[in-house]
């Protein structure tokens, strides 16, 4: 019963999403998606989560760089909550490529690095993880908050990795 109550809220929303999509902008049905994303996470439910991530990713292909790097952001951390680093490689590489190619700031671009170097380094890809964050830096420094945080984190992983793997961990000083 409570797993056919999701099921039919998630339809539901679907329908809805796509009842939208004749009367509102596509970037409202994106943002539309994202919300449902966020609360699906919000309520533990990580199957509803990635498919209205997937589903907000796929409709911002129609929208510009900031807008898909933004929701293959979403899906790329999504996927790196349920542990699947390597399937969260491909949307945090283009979310990086596309965050560039929007020339959004570059503290948005290095949040989207380190997700991705985070992700290299549990697949024990140390070096391509550290070519990533080493572009990163200094603007990962300059993240605040939870994405400060997780910068910080992440940095130190590969601050103390690195030389224990004989590579080069000068640029995390």
């Amino acid at each position: 019963m409570h797993a056919m109550k999701y099921t039919y809220r998630l339809t539901l929303t679907v329908v809805l999403a796509a009842t939208l999509g004749g009367c509102a902008s596509k970037k409202d049905v994106v943002e539309q998606y994202q919300r449902e994303a966020r609360t699906s996470e919000t309520e533990a439910r990580s199957a509803d989560a990635e498919a209205f991530h997937r589903s907000a990713a796929e409709r911002a292909r129609e929208l510009g760089p900031a807008e898909q790097s933004d929701t293959l952001l979403g899906l790329g951390v999504q996927l790196q909550s349920q542990q699947r680093f390597r399937e969260s490689l491909a949307p945090l590489g283009e979310s990086v490529a596309k965050a560039q190619e929007a020339g959004m700031p570059p503290t948005a671009v290095a949040l989207r690095q380190v997700r991705l170097a985070q992700s290299y380094g549990a697949l024990n890809r140390w070096k391509e993880g550290a070519a990533v964050l080493k572009s990163a830096m200094p603007s990962a420094l300059d993240l605040t908050g939870d994405d400060g945080k997780l910068a910080t984190d992440v940095i130190e992983v590969y601050r103390t990795r690195l030389p224990e793997l004989g590579l080069d961990a000068g640029f995390l000083n």
